[in-house]
């Protein structure tokens, strides 16, 4: 994916939070408070999903997940 179509997709989720996620500067970014808050979100949530995966995985048999 481009960098063009990232920060596009980046300032969409942006606007949906009603919340700036990075300070931009000339050549760099950093997350801002809310953007560090969202990725720890995401994070324990990910961790979270890959362990309930694992979990269903090592049962056996044929279980099928659809997200």
């Amino acid at each position: 994916m481009r960098q063009s179509a990232i920060s596009q997709r980046v300032r969409k989720l942006e606007d949906l939070l009603g919340t700036t996620l990075f300070k931009r500067h000339h050549r760099t970014i950093e997350l801002t408070a809310e953007g560090r808050e969202l990725l720890n979100g995401v994070t324990v949530a990910l961790r979270h999903l890959s362990s309930s995966l694992s979990g269903l995985t090592h049962q056996g048999g044929r279980s099928r997940v659809m997200l």
